[in-house]
């Protein structure tokens, strides 16, 4: 798990720019086939993106809706 501290403070309903803010960052070692994985299980998931160098990533919602990042 990867926490960073924000530069700003985030609304109650966690947001930046208008846009759900990540409140946890989780590695894997393969994004694509736990992104598969999850779609299979009915999870609510972004698109993936590779933003390299800093590895591939997207994100899933929790049952309250918080957002959180999965990177590889």
């Amino acid at each position: 798990m990867l926490m960073h501290e924000e530069k700003e403070l985030t609304p109650l309903h966690f947001t930046r720019n208008g846009k759900p803010a990540p409140i946890f960052e989780l590695r894997t070692d393969d994004a694509e086939a736990f992104y598969m994985e999850l779609l299979e299980k009915g999870v609510i998931v972004t698109n993936r993106y590779d933003n390299l160098p800093c590895g591939k990533y997207f994100h899933v919602h929790d049952p309250d809706g918080n957002v959180i990042t999965i990177v590889e």
